[in-house]
């Protein structure tokens, strides 16, 4: 779906800067196990959210559920006030 709506995917594709084939998966497709996330640091996560908010909700609230279980991550302030 990213692949057909989202202009920062999309262009750099049609660009040439990387290629579909490099995508291995989406982001449900991660968080609900069916396939793997990053399987070595090099490797990179793109988060693209589509507008979709309830679906965004659930995603961001596994990810941090799967973050904290791994102990993976770190927590910053982005709030600058």
């Amino acid at each position: 779906m990213a692949l057909e709506e989202a202009g920062d995917l999309i262009i750099p594709i049609k660009e040439g800067i990387f290629s579909a084939e490099r995508i291995v998966a989406e982001n449900g497709e991660v968080a609900s196990g069916k396939r793997p996330g990053r399987l070595s640091p090099e490797e990179i996560t793109f988060f693209k959210t589509i507008g979709v908010a309830a679906q965004d909700i659930v995603l961001v609230s596994q990810i941090l559920k799967m973050a904290l279980e791994k102990g993976a991550g770190r927590e910053f302030d982005f709030y600058r006030g």
